[in-house]
């Protein structure tokens, strides 16, 4: 099944208001709180086809950033992300923002490449 993950403590997609988040509504939508029910939905239900990030995710959570090592693990172990995989990142935290984008445009060219 395909569905899209927005991934933050706080808001829901539809409080995203500076930024086009149009792609994330081409599937049905999952909201995850934290990275603990990021992998329980990676898991049971399997990768998305659509991911939006947000960077900080409370005071002790870990970070999108982590998020995004974790789902690149997942992909590496299993090959698990949909071909058509994409993404963005809703954070305000410009180098939070940066740090999941380059990790994941880096991921992502490296798979383009094998």
């Amino acid at each position: 099944m395909k569905y899209s993950l927005f991934i933050d403590d706080e808001r829901n997609p539809e409080d995203v208001t500076w930024m086009d988040l149009s792609e994330i509504w081409k599937h049905p939508v999952t909201i995850a709180r934290s990275m603990e029910q990021v992998e329980d939905i990676v898991r049971n239900v399997g990768f998305p086809a659509f991911i939006s990030f947000d960077h900080d995710l409370g005071e002790k959570e870990p970070t999108g950033k982590d998020i995004a090592n974790w789902l690149i693990g997942c992909d590496l172990d299993n090959d698990s992300m949909p071909s058509d995989f994409s993404y963005c990142v809703h954070s305000k935290n410009p180098v939070g923002k940066e740090n999941i984008q380059g990790l994941l445009d880096s991921y992502l060219l490296f798979k383009e490449h094998q």
